[in-house]
């Protein structure tokens, strides 16, 4: 009887050792027998703090600076430095210049990326494609090119302009400087009277 015994005592401190491929978890939760195998081991609130921990031994996180002694520390009794008083001596800048928090990488301040510049008619008038492209050749001409604009609308010709083409968009709207201007009231009969004429 007394082999039986020692016989179930052996299985049952395998089913308690952390170690032993017979290590029963949920017995192990209740039972009082339980020996940790490392007694200094360093308890951890949370799996974060496992996770983070493990990242330290394995050299992939920077390890935390442990925290400056030197510092005054403040007795309960007295008053803040700076307290009740306005910004002056310095005191209180110091403070705010010393004050550097240590967050966990998902804590951080997100990096800003960089905005695109502004667009503006300028800068949009470069990248049209044709027909804007000789649009765009007139503006940017030395010395620049007087341009011929035809006028019209659904029932037909209604004059021409002449001049030099200064912006332009999408929507073909066109600024122009020293213009001269030729309107008919009613429309040539020949095209060559309407362009040469």
């Amino acid at each position: 009887m007394s082999k039986g015994n020692s016989g179930s005592s052996s299985s049952s401190d395998e089913s308690l050792d952390p170690t032993s491929e017979k290590f029963d978890a949920l017995k192990a939760l209740y039972s009082k027998k339980v020996k940790v195998p490392v007694p200094q081991a360093l308890t951890l609130d949370n799996l974060a703090k496992y996770v983070t921990l493990q990242k330290q031994m394995q050299g992939k996180a920077p390890v935390p600076k442990p925290k400056d002694d030197s510092k005054p520390k403040r007795k309960p009794g007295s008053k803040m430095p700076g307290a009740g008083t306005s910004l002056g001596a310095g005191t209180s800048s110091d403070a705010q210049s010393d004050y550097n928090p240590r967050f966990l990488p998902h804590q951080q301040m997100i990096k800003a990326t960089p905005k695109a510049p502004k667009q503006n008619l300028l800068t949009r008038m470069t990248k049209y494609k044709p027909p804007f492209a000789s649009l765009w050749e007139a503006v940017s001409a030395e010395p620049r090119r007087r341009i011929r604009v035809v006028t019209r609308d659904e029932h037909g010709i209604h004059g021409r302009l002449e001049g030099y083409l200064v912006l332009f968009d999408k929507h073909w709207n066109l600024a122009m400087t020293d213009v001269s201007e030729v309107y008919y009231r009613t429309a040539p009969r020949r095209a060559k009277d309407f362009f040469h004429g």
